[in-house]
Parts: C-alpha cells; structure tokens; sequence
C-alpha cells in the first residue's frame, strides 16, 4: 500500500510539473486577429494547417501565412505589440518572432504594420530578398509587386499583385505614414544563388548607407535596375504617392485595438464561468486524492485485524487515486479566460 502511494505522489507532481511546462511551450507568438474572404492558407514547416474558424489562430515562429484574392487578414504579434495587415494575393512569412528582434519576410504583396515604440536594444525588421525596412515603432508599409505581363508594374491602387512578365523583376516600395523607418539593401543570404528573377545584390558590390525614410515619405526600389546596374546606386526618398495613401486609407486596420487591449472590452462575466470550471476540477480532483489517501490509511490500520478488508480498502484507494490524475490534468490544461476570448471574438464579427 505504501508503494502505490508513493507511485502516486510521484506521479503527480510528474504531471504538475510537466503540464506547465508544456502549456509555456505551446504559448502562441502570434494570432490571426481579423480576416476579410475566404482564401487563407497558413503553412507550419511547409504542411498546411487545418482549421474552422481562422480568427484566434496561434501562429509560430516559421509560420508562412498566405492570402489569396478578394482576401485580407490581420495579424497581432505577442512580443512586439504589433499589428500586421496583408492585402489580397501576400505571402508573408514569421521568420523570427524573439522576445528582443522580430524579422518577417515579404515573399510577395503588400503589407502595412504598427509598431509600438521598442526598447532601445530591441528590433522590428520587414524583409524582402534585396531590402530592409528596420522600425522602432511606427506605422508603415512595404509593397513587393511585380510587372503585369504586357504591361507596367502592377497599379499601385490595386490590392492584386499579378504575374510577373517573364523576365520581369519586381518592384519594392516602403512608405511611412508616422515615425520613421531605416531602409537599407540586404546582401543575398550565404551560398545563396539568388531568386528565381535574379534580383538579389551580388555579395562583392558596396551597398549604399541606409536611408532614414520619415512620415510621408517613400523608397522606391526597382529590383530590375538592381540587378544590372555596376554598382548600386545610393537610396532616395520621395513624397508618398497618393494612390498608396488611398489605397491604405480605404483598407485601414480592423483590429488594430487588439495591440493594447482595451480593460473596458473584457468580459468578466465569462472570465468567471472559465474560473468556475477549473476550480471546479481542481476540487473534484482533490477530492478523489483525498479519498484515495483515506481508503490507503484505514486499510494500513486495519491491516493486522482483517487482511481481506485491508486488501478492499488499498484497492480502492488505489482506484481513487489514479481516478485523480486525469481530473488534476483537465484542471491544469483548463483556460479560464478562454470564455472570455470567445465571447469577444463573437462580438468582433
């Protein structure tokens, strides 16, 4: 009898200290916040992700998020307080998402971000093959088109970014709206051959000093001009073009409340009930142990008078016991603010 309540002790604090431990490894670096259409893909270590509802989706560092046409989402970033936007046809990807430097790569579209202010050791990068867009908190955004087949580069109006030319390379536009954002050309990655369009800088050219590209401004980087040219030439900044102000200004952020949740829009009253339920479990949880350790005490105390009755009363202290520990686990995996977040992600749609 000592053993088995030994084996359960043990067993116990086994799973009181794994539980946590596997909760803070499945923490979410990032969620999906808000979507406008249907064709969404998000891709973890290159295998699509099956689910219902997209809205609250945890997202990974590695994650590679995709929208298709007639489709829009928004992305809030944990650590750096942040609020993504991808237009229609973007594909963006979750390079890094640390606690000091967060790095995402535009493989192609357009997106536009918000800041919060970073600590001063801290780092918030949008990255294209060829350029950088470095913040410290802002509200700005990169486009990565490419030339309509026939045709000039994709209309700056529209949301779509179509096929490339054959041939063609695409265009990269970063433009503030507040703050201000260093833009710099990024050397191709080690061994790398560059892209298919071969826009990459070659390793063994200078490049130019970074740019500091402030509120209403814009970089504009021709990637074909890039390519061919000797040298690279130093990066300039012009007035922000209105069909990008326009375009942002009819698409602007639906959920960008969600950087710094608001204290008033959180609902308690379903806060509770998820508090009540893990409580709940804890207790029921509790009570099994409790009557497992008791039915092991009395038949140790009635051991030497009635062995018979001492083996019932293990045994069922045994049963009780073990009966806890699925209990204690639902407690332990139990989310009390859980109603609470799904009550206001009804009421957001």
């Amino acid at each position: 009898m000592k053993t088995t309540t030994r084996l359960f002790a043990a067993a116990f604090f086994a799973v009181a200290l794994i539980v946590p431990l596997s909760a803070q490894g499945l923490a979410m670096d990032a969620e999906i916040v808000y979507v406008d259409g249907k064709d969404l893909t998000v891709l973890r270590a290159g295998q699509p992700l099956d689910f219902d509802d997209p809205i609250g989706l945890p997202l990974k560092e590695g994650d590679q998020v995709q929208t298709g046409p007639k489709t829009t989402a928004e992305l809030r970033l944990k650590q750096r307080g942040a609020v993504v936007k991808l237009s229609e046809n973007t594909v963006l990807s979750l390079k890094n998402l640390g606690q000091g430097s967060t790095s995402l790569d535009l493989l192609y579209g357009r997106v536009r971000s918000k800041v919060e202010k970073l600590a001063s050791k801290d780092s918030f990068e949008l990255r294209t093959s060829s350029v950088v867009a470095g913040v410290r908190g802002t509200d700005f955004g990169c486009d990565l088109i490419a030339p309509r087949a026939g045709g000039p580069a994709a209309a700056a109006g529209s949301s779509a970014a179509p096929a490339a030319a054959p041939g063609g390379a695409p265009t990269v536009r970063v433009y503030c709206f507040t703050g201000a954002v260093e833009v710099s050309l990024a050397p191709p990655a080690a061994g790398s051959a560059g892209t298919a369009a071969g826009t990459q800088v070659p390793a063994t050219l200078p490049l130019p000093a970074p740019l500091l590209v402030e509120a209403g401004r814009m970089v504009v980087v021709d990637l074909q001009a890039l390519k061919d040219a000797p040298v690279p030439e130093a990066l300039s900044s012009r007035a922000l073009d209105e069909d990008v102000r326009r375009f942002w200004a009819a698409n602007e952020f639906v959920a960008s409340a969600f950087a710094s949740p608001a204290p008033a829009a959180f609902d308690f009253t379903a806060a509770k009930v998820g508090l009540k339920r893990k409580n709940s479990a804890l207790a029921g949880g509790l009570a099994l142990a409790a009557v497992g350790a008791a039915l092991e005490i009395s038949a140790y105390l009635v051991g030497d008078g009635d062995a018979q009755l001492a083996m019932i009363l293990g045994a069922g202290g045994a049963v009780a016991s073990t009966a806890s520990l699925p209990v204690f686990i639902l407690a332990l995996s139990i989310d009390p603010l859980a109603p609470a977040k799904r009550a206001e992600r009804k009421a957001e749609r």
